[in-house]
């Protein structure tokens, strides 16, 4: 596949809409998260994952949680026309601890898992300018 490129990429901002501030202990943060695939290859079973900051407890019923990572999965995710990008917004609620005495919170997000087709037993693609992981302690 000459020309064909694996590319996503992920951002995440606080979901003002239905966030209440200021953000206080015991209140909700929504965050939105924009998945997008900028390449020329449909993406298969993008997972992305949430990594729970000290001071929050995951309070969303569309993620799952397992060693302090908040995860969910998008089926798929297909190459956009060129000249566009082809996106997918998730939306994640937590909840700050009540117990809560900081003064700030840093909650980071990344996609952990992506392939270019349906199989699961092939060897996934490489992405052209990221990592797919899930360690948030090995990024730039």
């Amino acid at each position: 596949m000459i020309g064909q490129i694996f590319d996503l990429a992920l951002t995440k901002v606080v979901d003002t809409a239905n966030t209440v501030f200021p953000i206080i202990p015991g209140t909700d943060v929504t965050y939105t998260i924009q998945v997008c695939n900028q390449g020329t290859l449909d993406a298969y079973a993008v997972a992305v994952s949430d990594y729970i900051p000290t001071g929050m407890s995951l309070n969303d019923a569309g993620w799952t949680e397992a060693g302090g990572i908040a995860s969910t999965t998008i089926t798929s995710l297909p190459a956009p026309v060129p000249g566009s990008t082809s996106c997918v917004d998730l939306s994640l609620t937590m909840t700050v601890n009540t117990d809560f005495a900081g003064t700030s919170i840093t909650n980071y997000a990344e996609i952990s898992a992506a392939d270019d087709d349906e199989d699961p037993e092939n060897t996934p693609p490489t992405d052209i300018d990221s990592t797919p992981d899930a360690n948030d302690g090995n990024d730039a």
